[in-house]
C-alpha cells in the first residue's frame, strides 16, 4: 500500500556528501528521506548516527552496480510511496592516489560504477519520479549528481528513449534547460 507522503532518496549516503545531504533533507524536506548504501551495516550505522541527532531517515540497501538491487529499490519506492519525489544521485567510487591498481583497471571500474551504474539507476527511477514533486510547481523532482559537479544534459538518443515514457523529460534537453525559469522556484530549494 503506497503513501501519498513525499519521499527523497539519496544514493551513496552512508558518508561524505551523501550523508550531509541526507542530514539536511531530514531537517528541511517535508517528507521521508531514504538513505541508501551498498554496505548494509554502514547504512544502518549512518541511520543510527542521524537518529542520535533527532533525525529519522529510512534505510534501503542499494548497490548501483547490481541491477537486482536497483530494481528492488524501485519496487520498494513504488510499493511504499507510489513513486519518488526527489532523487539525489550521489553513489560513486574513487580510487586513492596511492592505490596500486593499474590505471586501466581503475578507469574501467570507475566507469562501470560512476557512469553505467548511475545510468542504470536513472533508467529505473526516472520513470517513477512523480510530476509536481517537492519542487512546488516545477514538473520534476531534483536530479543531482554530486560526483560529476556539473549538469549532465541527456544525449539525443537518451532523450528519444525517455521522452515518450517520462512526460517532462524534454525539459532536461538543452532547450528545456535554457527555457526553464529557475527563479520561479527558489522558494522550494534547500
Amino acid at each position: 500500500m503506497s503513501s501519498d507522503r513525499p519521499v527523497a532518496l539519496v544514493t551513496g549516503a552512508n558518508k561524505g556528501i551523501g550523508f550531509a545531504i541526507v542530514r539536511d533533507l531530514c531537517r528541511k524536506f517535508l517528507g521521508d528521506v531514504v538513505l541508501t548504501a551498498r554496505d548494509e551495516s554502514r547504512g544502518h550505522e549512518a541511520v543510527k548516527q542521524l537518529q542520535t541527532e533527532g533525525l529519522s531517515p529510512r534505510f534501503h540497501q542499494l548497490d548501483i552496480d547490481n541491477p537486482q538491487s536497483i530494481r528492488a529499490l524501485r519496487d520498494f519506492l513504488l510499493q511504499e510511496y507510489g513513486g519518488l519525489n526527489v532523487l539525489v544521485n550521489n553513489a560513486g567510487i574513487a580510487f586513492k592516489v596511492v592505490d596500486p591498481t593499474p590505471f586501466h583497471i581503475q578507469a574501467e571500474v570507475t566507469m562501470k560504477t560512476n557512469f553505467f551504474g548511475t545510468q542504470d539507476v536513472c533508467k529505473e527511477l526516472l520513470p517513477i519520479i512523480k510530476p509536481q514533486g517537492e519542487c512546488g510547481s516545477a514538473p520534476w523532482g531534483l536530479i543531482f549528481c554530486s560526483h560529476c559537479r556539473y549538469l549532465c544534459i541527456p544525449s539525443s538518443s537518451l532523450t528519444f528513449q525517455y521522452d515518450s515514457k517520462v512526460p517532462w523529460f524534454h525539459l532536461l534537453t538543452p532547450e528545456g534547460v535554457l527555457g526553464f525559469q529557475l527563479s520561479q522556484y527558489t522558494s522550494h530549494t534547500y
